[in-house]
């Protein structure tokens, strides 16, 4: 039989070939590739800091480290980056201001890999880099989607070992960390509400601080967040309040029964989640009929003294689901964790007992004795029937007094000015003074003590505080109307016109009220030397503090040279710089605002402004001396 090439033959070596040079290895190719030839991964979820910075480093050393690409041709470009995104940036900048000799660069290509290795690629390209607390969240996270993916697909890794032992373990040896601390980043990863996950990755909650927290239920977290964002929390902060939690959790009394005892009643309303997060906290029962009865005598006690905020939200409250309900109500009670006390009175109006409402339950006290702990459902189902009977009662006094007016009418009888009305109703009865009306605004008239009234109108807040308050309390309405409304649902639309408009107000009357003042800027000194210079930028304190940012707290300080120049310093105070959380530094950056700035490659002029990216110190050194030269 002749011998000779034959197409399966060729096949298979083409199949052992691609398996080759798939393997790792100690060599690799490279090639000289121009910049404008690749483009970015998306998968490169890591954050790109200091571009200028580093483009003025590889000006003055050139680039040291190779760029990693594969071949993978599209509308983007012909290579697609692996490793050394921020290179290429900086790379493409210094091009932009016209030093083509950077246009080109040498870079090890890589073979093609299936997209969950090529992940995995770029997470160990980036295993040694200086790392955001949001970088090390979002890595922990995609190592461990993309791990499972390949071990349950039958994917190898070479050096690791997937079908067997815990993926956590890998995972802690990609990223150079113990199994402890990557089991604390996926509980905060998974446990942690958005609003305090946003906290810990811009630098105002620590690490230890937010593991803690992670630990515990949403709605004790969600009342944390609002003490963290009136004062703040440290970790000594968050452990006490774990432990009066503990605490809480430990009290039970007799005849109490489980959550996964309870077949009807409220509890029936809850979903299985949050079934799990109360049996966590405290035990519940149904309530009696007699319970019931002291639980609608609190409802109406309620609504009376917090009569303005039922009657502007009696149309979410009677009109929505009582889940709704329970966290609208919740939310302008406020309970927290160590309870809050609310006496009420009996028919006979005399004290009858107090409600003691905690975040996830409520505990039922008559005569100095415990009857139980409930949900906060069985409060709200007691509130909603109030209302709904209360508005009931309303519409018919309404058209009874309609009716009475049409009849004063046809008769011609005409009040004289001693006798009280308003709208035709009558005054109320002493013993209905408590109970909650619905009525017109011109029907709202308080029949309240002198004293009170008094009382009512002062207060020690700021407009600016009644006003971010305002906003806090729509943000509230608009949050919780997710899910539950339409977009284009009024009551939606109105939260965010009402949000935007307080927004513009609060930033207008801050300016008005704390206006910035004018630091007495200090005369240049006399700069012999680069290390005078240096040091001279670095006491940019001595300048006098320009203004603080109070929202995320920056402070910014300015000099304004002599040639129209400005030199801008953004300060960062005590940031947690580190990704265990515990390590906190100021942090500054500086933007020169030069004026009659060269552009690169030709001879025009224009006045810089403020940008994101800072001046390197070698910039400002050479910019201060050439200042002191000419100006």
């Amino acid at each position: 039989m002749a011998t000779g090439w034959n197409v399966m033959d060729a096949l298979n070596n083409k199949t052992k070939a691609a398996a080759e040079d798939n393997k790792t290895k100690a060599r690799f190719r490279t090639k000289d590739i121009a910049i404008k030839q690749m483009y970015s991964n998306d998968k490169n979820f890591y954050s790109i800091p200091d571009i200028e910075q580093l483009a003025q480093d590889i000006l003055a050393v050139g680039l040291l480290e190779n760029l990693t690409v594969v071949h993978d041709p599209c509308d983007r470009g012909e290579y697609r980056i692996i490793a050394g995104e921020r290179r290429w940036r900086a790379l493409t900048l210094l091009v932009e201001k016209g030093y083509e000799e950077f246009s080109v660069a040498s870079c090890q290509i890589k073979t093609p890999a299936e997209e969950h290795e090529e992940m995995i690629q770029l997470i160990i390209a980036n295993t040694y880099r200086n790392k955001t607390v949001a970088d090390i969240l979002e890595e922990q996270k995609t190592l461990e989607e993309t791990l499972k993916y390949m071990k349950g697909n039958g994917l190898t890794l070479h050096g690791y070992k997937l079908d067997s032992g815990r993926l956590r373990d890998v995972i802690a040896n990609m990223m150079q960390v113990s199994s402890t601390k990557i089991g604390q980043i996926e509980s905060i990863n998974k446990k942690l509400i958005p609003e305090f996950t946003e906290e810990l990755k811009e630098g105002r909650l620590t690490f230890s601080a937010a593991y803690e927290i992670s630990k515990m239920s949403e709605d004790i977290q969600e009342d944390m967040l609002e003490h963290h964002r009136e004062k703040g929390l440290t970790y000594k902060d968050v452990k006490e309040y774990a432990e009066e939690q503990k605490k809480a959790e430990e009290e039970q009394i007799d005849g109490q029964l489980s959550i996964e005892d309870i077949n009807d009643g409220a509890c029936q309303n809850l979903t299985p989640e949050e079934n799990s997060d109360q049996n966590e906290v405290v035990m519940v029962r149904v309530p009696t009929e007699e319970e019931r009865e002291y639980l609608e005598l609190v409802a109406r006690e309620m609504v009376s003294t917090y009569k303005y905020w039922f009657r502007e939200n009696a149309e979410q409250i009677t009109g929505q689901n009582i889940r709704m309900c329970n966290k609208l109500i919740k939310q302008n009670l406020h309970p927290g964790v160590s309870g809050r006390i609310w006496v009420f009175e009996g028919t006979d109006g005399k004290d009858a007992g107090e409600i003691r409402m905690y975040s996830g339950y409520i505990q039922l006290w008559v005569d100095n004795e415990n009857r139980g702990n409930f949900h906060w459902l069985d409060l709200t189902g007691a509130i909603k029937k109030v209302l709904e009977e209360t508005a009931k009662e309303e519409t018919e006094k309404k058209e009874k007094n309609e009716e009475q007016e049409e009849k004063s009418e046809e008769t011609e009888e005409v009040e004289t000015p001693d006798t009280y009305a308003v709208s035709g109703l009558e005054e109320e009865p002493a013993e209905k003074e408590n109970e909650y009306r619905y009525q017109d605004k011109e029907e709202t008239q308080e029949r309240l003590p002198e004293e009170t009234q008094l009382h009512e109108k002062k207060s020690g807040k700021t407009d600016l505080d009644i006003a971010r308050e305002e906003n806090q309390k729509y943000r509230n309405y608009l949050e919780m109307a997710k899910g539950h409304m339409d977009t284009n649902d009024i009551r939606v639309r109105t939260y965010k016109v009402m949000i935007a408009a307080l927004a513009g107000y609060i930033n207008d009357l801050g300016t008005v009220m704390n206006p910035p003042k004018e630091p007495e800027q200090p005369e240049l000194p006399r700069l012999k030397n680069n290390d005078q210079r240096k040091e001279w930028l670095k006491n940019y304190k001595a300048w006098g503090l320009w203004y603080t940012d109070k929202n995320i707290n920056v402070n910014y300080y300015k000099y304004d040279f002599a040639d129209g120049s400005r030199l801008v310093v953004t300060e960062y105070p005590d940031r947690i710089m580190e990704w265990n959380g515990e390590e906190k530094r100021d942090s500054c950056y500086f933007h020169l605002l030069e004026k009659n700035k060269k552009a690169y490659g030709n001879k025009k002029t224009y006045d810089k402004q403020y940008v994101h990216a800072p001046d390197s110190e070698t910039y400002l050194v050479e910019f201060l001396k050439w200042l002191q030269k000419n100006v």
